[in-house]
């Protein structure tokens, strides 16, 4: 009986987000800059006799084979023919339907902690092929804590890891649909379109400049829905955050500081039912 396996799942925010065009599959072309903050998932991976189990310390959400957690142990399982018995337990911490990928953040936790459990030694670009196949957001946790998503999100670089910026990220206790966030999208034309990538990197010594390249193509609709968050994003810049934008399709809100005090100080002005975290800077 090997001991558990234990795992990080971070959360991540969207640096971000530019609603390209419609894609003839239905899907939407966007661009986008992936950052795993300090807010996390935890996770044992357990030995069993035989098939994959799991259970959560979060009543609300399913425990069945519709889990990304046991589809990860299935995809797995099918790209290394290995049959071996797992018990996956969640400890959730990141708030679902928050726009922080904590869905996405497990899954890939259970690749990489079964791929060392099994010592299967399958490279990162392997593992993003798999985490591809389990939906759009999961490649992003996998390879460097910041990087550039294009496509669906799922065509993915790695970005110098530097990141000189305080964040703090704030969940209001209410969750958006991104199938709903999809639906009320206002999507502009976007003229001699340079890359994110390109932009961010450009503007990333200084925070004046970036918050002039950062945008999220969903906060329209999604604040005049929910005021609850558009209360928020004014919370953090009453505070002296100097980017304020919201993460994903919603809910939470992040706000970027240069300064640790900031930070702190942005982080009392929220009660309890937020769940509120703080990333130090990247270097």
């Amino acid at each position: 009986m090997h001991d558990a396996t234990h795992l990080t799942a971070p959360a991540k925010v969207n640096l971000g987000l530019e609603i390209l065009r419609r894609r003839p599959d239905g899907y939407h072309e966007l661009e986008t800059i992936f950052y795993r903050i300090g807010l996390a998932d935890s996770i044992e991976l357990h030995d069993r006799q035989q098939g994959s189990t799991m259970e959560c310390s979060d009543p609300a959400l399913s425990t069945g084979e519709d889990n990304l957690c046991l589809r990860a142990v299935a995809a797995m399982r099918h790209a290394t023919g290995i049959e071996r018995g797992i018990h996956v337990v969640l400890h959730k911490r990141i708030p679902t339907g928050a726009g922080l990928g904590g869905g996405s953040s497990d899954a890939a936790a259970v690749l990489r902690g079964l791929n060392a459990r099994w010592a299967v030694g399958l490279s990162d670009r392997h593992l993003k092929e798999i985490a591809s196949s389990l939906g759009s957001d999961v490649p992003a946790f996998i390879g460097g804590p910041l990087s550039f998503g294009a496509g669906r999100g799922e065509i993915l670089q790695d970005l110098p890891p530097r990141f000189p910026y305080w964040l703090v990220c704030v969940t209001p206790p209410l969750s958006v649909s991104t199938a709903w966030a999809y639906g009320h999208l206002r999507l502009l034309s976007k003229t001699e379109h340079q890359p994110l990538r390109d932009r961010f990197l450009g503007a990333l010594p200084d925070l004046s400049a970036l918050s002039k390249v950062l945008t999220n193509d969903f906060e329209g609709s999604v604040l005049e829905a929910q005021p609850a968050i558009a209360e928020v994003k004014r919370e953090l810049q009453a505070a002296g955050c100097s980017l304020t934008l919201m993460s994903g399709s919603g809910s939470s809100v992040f706000g970027l500081t240069a300064d640790r005090e900031t930070a702190e100080a942005t982080a009392r002005r929220f009660g309890p039912t937020h769940v509120v975290s703080i990333t130090p800077p990247l270097a």
